[in-house]
């Protein structure tokens, strides 16, 4: 009690008196709380604004619920049964978020339809007919002609059931009916005994196929497909669907399905974890009372692949920067204050030792000391979390992307802001008390002939205090190493969850730089000392001479400016990083400026398709693409592999490609240069075998030289393939030879008629010859002798002339093929009866069905490729594309390309052009382009084009535009669009730490230093050399702390941002991270912080240099 009295007695003098010392570290407090206050709200802010992206970038109609119960009985009494149950677990599971529901249910698909009932052939293997009802679907669609269904009695007299229908427009086009028509339906598979009859009392169509109402597609007008069953969907009321078909077959089954539509904007962060919850135990239910039910939504599966599950894993990966950036805070601001009161315990000897020599013994002064503090901790913990709903309100959150504005009031009503500022407060109380306990035991404990030499070493200096933070440090370094993060995936539920230990491991290396920093900035102080004592000027003697009699000031101020300064370079890199990584995503997976897809022209006019759509204003390029899935065939591994085919002249104004994707080329020019052939036909290069223009018959004069011991039942198909003169190919069944008859010392004339003008365009060339074996044949080895190719406008015979080009071998090329051994072409003059050579063909390993023989190609062979690091530049490998295989050549390698995943390595690129031509010229059907990446003009409007896109081709087409979903990206708060604005509780703190720390170091320096200050201007040292002096003191200072918060802030950003290069399933990102760093605000950084030296100077010598040397003195003595 006694002590109690005490301190209310003497603690108001004491705050009266310490003013200034107890409003340093109020501001100090007040850092360390506001910065955890405003954690609390930037989290939760990204939380909230997250799932609003989340939301707004599904569609509407992905995030609605399906549930289908199937092979129920369409009874009325089951019907209403099932209904009632349906609707009660939805009620009681997701209630909360419907808005409006529609049922639908259908019958099998198993029930014939015909236009006759007496022509029983129309039965088999014709459409399938389901009626169905689905409510609300008047109101949604246009009925284009007719009526809607009426509820008119319509028991027909011969037992049958009659029932009116509406039917789709597409429907009635394609099954040629029309208003009044009578489709039957066959309740009992082949029985025409009992028939429902639909009577088609209109046609209608969607008065909006987007419309969220149709979940997707209106399937329900056009006919459609199951087990390559056409299905023709018949429209009916509910009633009739019930109470007439149900009630007359209640044994037949049917699908019934309910369409929730919800409302998303219901859900919020708080309850995600609910909402799984709710639509987990909703699946679970209904299939415990109807199983085979499913229940479909993109917003949660049972595979928590879904949207809530994907928001919940970004939220955890987006809160854990957070959480590090603000123990860094922590951190610096901790050292801060530690640097601060120790300053100040400094500063302050003289009112401890009065009190103490007034009979206050250590405890009552700690005590006294604690009760400061513990009043300055509280009025911060008021205060803080108003300061910080101000901030975030006027700053923070401004700069967060949002979809449709943020719900201020639910994150700062929020009860846990003040228990967070709490646990803060606790934490910031514990670090003055113990700190300003060593910093008081280390006052008491000064003498008056050791003032300027401390006989206690302060605590945060001591040997085991660097040694145990090394320790944990190293142990969670390895920890996180070994976990490749700071987060773990659960397999059993894919859910990502934290070890809360490993977080703290940049905040202990953090702290363990600055007590290392603190460790050695006194013996480079020495060092420096020892070098220029010599040959130095008296006032730099001085200043050093000063500074190593008392390092631990300038030790611990520079440790605080590091820090300062790490903060800045951390926070400079890690949101130009993180909002790198997303805009390279996007532009990685778009690949053009625009991105077609789900469109093909035909090979005749698709130039000129394109033609029109380069002519829209703002389109520079148009780039056919084209993707496959191949097989590389090489060594017989026949591996999965991917072909990208593009078009590689105008590529590099239409992709994007970064630098460090490709080992051998520094850019896309010098990567696709080599594909640029110059190989492609011209006309004095046709590319194939020109035949007559009047002649209708082509033949060749070939001879077979097979083993004697090959079966004499086989024979030997040659095909022949046509190009016309706008590349459409046809394939021409020469005939065969026999093995057994055929006399190997004769030539044997083999002929066929062209196809028909109004199918080939003249000139025809021929391309290719094909050689195959009769089925389940093996010719071992051999070898065919083609004489001539010869042609007529008649039926062949021997008088006609030859063709001379086609023994020109120079532009054969043999046709590749899958096996070891390879083939083999020569001229060959054997039993020639002209006087040109012919050419021989031969093989050395099985010949058999697949097709083996010469083509001509018409461009370079092989093709041309750029393959995966795997490959090395020069190698030849075979990919299998469909039966054909196809030779390339790798003329460069790259790690990564625009739309190509990793995951399909292999992978090759090559010419898209050459390639359709190759694949095509042997054998395989025409297969163009499905996608087109278009390149753009700088200043294109892009929404235009679109719409012109749009309007040229169709509305069904997909348009994807790079710069739009770059902007998408980047503007998702959980993935780095919203940390600009925590760069600034950054820069603030670096501000005020840096500031403080230097300013009040300086003037208590300058104080406490008063006498030898007045002593040595007695002794000669004028004012220019005073001021040099503290400003050599304060540039030792920059000079150790600025390199060391750019070394330390590099490896910390580098550390950290290592593990935030992965996916949700810890796949490395694609494109890989690039550490990127905004220099300005490092430079911002290091201005501040100069300017900050700056003011403790001039504040330094305001005060040092304007004391009485009379008054110092005198009270010195």
């Amino acid at each position: 009690m006694n002590q109690l009295r005490i301190i209310t007695w003497l603690l108001p003098k004491h705050l009266r008196s310490s003013w200034i010392n107890i409003a340093i570290i109020l501001v100090g407090a007040c850092i360390a709380l506001v910065s955890v206050g405003l954690g609390y709200i930037y989290s939760q802010a990204i939380s909230e604004a997250g799932l609003q992206y989340a939301i707004a970038s599904s569609s509407p109609g992905s995030l609605n619920i399906r549930i289908t119960t199937q092979n129920r009985p369409i009874a009325p009494e089951d019907y209403s049964a099932l209904q009632e149950s349906i609707e009660r677990v939805v009620d009681d599971n997701i209630g909360f978020l419907v808005q409006n529901f529609a049922r639908n249910g259908r019958t099998q698909s198993n029930l014939s339809i015909t236009n006759d009932p007496m022509d029983t052939l129309s039965l088999f293997g014709g459409p399938i007919g389901r009626p169905f009802f689905l409510t609300d679907f008047e109101k949604h669609s246009n009925l284009l002609e007719g009526t809607w269904p009426s509820t008119a009695e319509t028991e027909h007299a011969d037992n049958h059931l009659q029932i009116d229908t509406v039917i789709g427009n597409d429907i009635a086009k394609l099954m040629h009916y029309s208003l009044g028509d009578t489709v039957y339906i066959l309740p009992y598979k082949g029985d025409t005994s009992e028939l429902i009859i639909m009577n088609i009392v209109g046609i209608a169509e969607p008065n909006d196929p987007q419309q969220e109402y149709w979940m997707g597609t209106p399937s329900y007008f056009t006919i459609q497909k199951v087990n390559d069953k056409p299905i023709i969907p018949f429209y009916v009321n509910e009633d009739d669907f019930i109470n007439k078909i149900g009630n007359k077959y209640p044994n037949m089954v049917g699908d019934y399905e309910w369409l929730i539509f919800i409302n998303a904007n219901m859900i919020t962060p708080d309850i995600v974890v609910a909402t799984q919850g709710a639509l987990e135990n909703l699946e679970t239910e209904i299939n415990k009372q109807f199983p085979r039910s499913t229940v479909l939504t993109y917003l949660e599966n049972s595979h928590r692949s879904g949207l809530l599950s994907k928001y919940t894993k970004n939220k955890l990966l987006a809160q854990i920067p957070i959480f590090l950036f603000i123990s860094l805070i922590l951190v610096a601001d901790f050292y801060f204050l530690i640097t601060i009161i120790t300053l100040f315990g400094q500063g302050q000897y003289t009112t401890s030792s009065l009190i103490n020599s007034r009979g206050a013994n250590f405890q009552q002064i700690f005590m006294l000391q604690s009760s400061t503090y513990f009043l300055i901790i509280f009025v911060a913990f008021l205060g803080s979390p108003f300061l910080a709903d101000i901030i975030a309100d006027t700053w923070l959150l401004t700069s967060i992307p949002s979809v449709s504005g943020l719900r201020k009031n639910l994150l700062f009503s929020s009860p846990h802001i003040w228990v967070w500022t709490g646990c803060a407060s606790a934490i910031t109380l514990l670090v003055l008390i113990l700190s300003g306990g060593v910093a008081l035991k280390r006052t008491l404990a000064l003498t008056t002939q050791n003032k300027s030499r401390p006989s206690v070493t302060p605590m945060i200096q001591k040997f085991y205090i660097d040694g145990l933070i090394g320790i944990l440090f190293l142990l969670l370094l390895w920890q996180t190493q070994s976990k490749s993060g700071f987060v773990e995936e659960n397999i059993s539920d894919n859910r990502l969850f934290v070890e809360p230990s490993l977080l703290i491991g940049p905040a202990l290396g953090f702290m363990l730089g600055g007590l290392l920093l603190m460790r050695l900035a006194p013996y480079i102080l020495r060092v420096i000392t020892f070098t220029i004592h010599f040959w130095a000027p008296s006032w730099a003697v001085y200043t050093l001479t000063k500074m190593s009699r008392d390092p631990f000031g300038y030790s611990a101020v520079s440790a605080v400016l590091m820090l300062s300064m790490t903060l800045g370079v951390f926070a400079s890199a890690f949101q130009p990083t993180l909002s790198s990584i997303e805009s390279s995503q996007a532009l990685y997976e778009i690949g053009g400026d625009l991105v077609i897809t789900d469109i093909s022209f035909s090979k005749v006019n698709q130039d000129e398709e394109l033609g029109k759509l380069t002519s829209i204003p703002g389109v520079q390029h148009i780039n056919p693409v084209l993707r496959e899935n191949v097989k590389l065939v090489d060594q017989k591994t026949n591996k999965p592999s991917y072909l990208l085919a593009i078009e590689p002249k105008n590529m590099e104004s239409t992709t994007w490609f970064r630098e460090d994707f490709s080992d051998t080329s520094s850019g896309l020019d010098g990567l696709i240069r080599p594909m640029l052939s110059d190989s492609i036909p011209t006309p004095d290069k046709p590319g194939g075998v020109p035949i007559p223009y009047k002649d209708r018959y082509i033949g060749i004069k070939v001879n077979v030289d097979v083993p004697e011991f090959v079966r004499k039942n086989q024979w030997i198909q040659f095909t022949a393939r046509i190009s016309d003169s706008y590349g459409h190919y046809t394939n021409i069944e020469l005939g065969e030879i026999a093995t057994g008859t055929h006399n190997q010392n004769t030539y044997e004339t083999l002929s066929a008629p062209l196809p028909s003008q109004f199918n080939l365009i003249p000139p025809l060339l021929l391309t290719s010859v094909f050689v195959t074996a009769s089925p389940s044949s093996n010719i071992p080895t051999g070898s065919i002798h083609i004489n001539s190719l010869i042609s007529g406008e008649d039926i062949i015979s021997e008088s006609h002339a030859a063709i001379p080009e086609f023994n020109s071998i120079e532009q054969w090329q043999l046709l590749p093929n899958t096996t070891q051994a390879t083939d083999s072409l020569k001229i060959s003059q054997k039993i020639s009866d002209s006087d040109s050579p012919g050419l021989t063909f031969s093989w050395s390993s099985d010949l058999n069905g697949d097709a083996r023989g010469l083509f001509i190609p018409t461009g370079p062979f092989p093709l041309p490729t750029i393959g995966s690091p795997e490959f090395s530049v020069g190698e030849v490998v075979h990919v299998q594309a469909g039966r054909e295989i196809i030779p390339l050549k790798v003329v460069g390698t790259t790690q990564f390309f625009p739309t190509i995943s990793p995951k399909l390595q292999p992978f090759f690129i090559v010419p898209v052009t050459e390639y359709i031509n190759y694949a095509t010229r042997i054998g395989r059907p025409y297969k163009g382009p499905e996608e087109f990446w278009l390149s753009l003009e700088d200043n294109a409007d892009r929404k235009f084009i679109v719409s012109s896109l749009n309007e040229k081709l169709s509305n069904a087409i997909e348009v994807k535009d790079r710069d739009a979903a770059v902007s998408m990206a980047l503007n998702n708060p959980l993935s780095g669009g919203a940390w600009g604005s925590i760069t600034f509780v950054s820069i603030v703190v670096l501000v005020l730490t840096s500031l403080i720390s230097l300013t009040t170091h300086s003037v208590l320096t300058s104080y406490r230093t008063r006498t030898d200050v007045v002593v040595t201007r007695v002794l000669g040292l004028t004012k220019p050399q005073m001021i040099l002096s503290l400003i050599f003191e304060k540039l030792f200072i920059c000079v150790i702390a600025i390199p060391a918060g750019l070394a330390m802030g590099t490896i910390l950003y580098s550390w950290i941002l290592s593990y935030m290069g992965t996916t949700q399933s810890g796949q490395p990102i694609v494109p890989p991270m690039i550490i990127d760093t905004q220099l300005n605000i490092v430079v911002l950084s290091l201005c501040l912080i100069l300017l900050s030296a700056i003011v403790a100077v001039i504040m330094a010598s305001i005060t040092g240099l304007h004391y009485k040397t009379s008054d110092i003195l005198r009270s010195a003595g």
